[in-house]
């Protein structure tokens, strides 16, 4: 019981994790690859790169279930 509520914890914790994470390094590789862009790391450019990947990965899990 406790063991299972742990792991269950720690997943969650892993998923915050990566959703908070995931744009900022979206955002530094972009900028890292192309200097041109000089995107800053702004709370609207996080939202929008988030935004942006969400519906990235939403239309890929919608095609690959036809």
């Amino acid at each position: 019981m406790t063991s299972s509520l742990i792991k269950l914890i720690l997943g969650i914790a892993l998923i915050v994790i990566v959703i908070a994470i995931g744009p900022i390094l979206g955002i530094w590789s972009l900028n890292t690859l192309f200097p041109v862009l000089n995107i800053p790391l702004t709370w609207e450019t996080w939202a929008a790169f988030a935004i942006l990947l969400g519906g990235a990965s939403g239309l890929r899990s919608v095609r690959s279930s036809n």
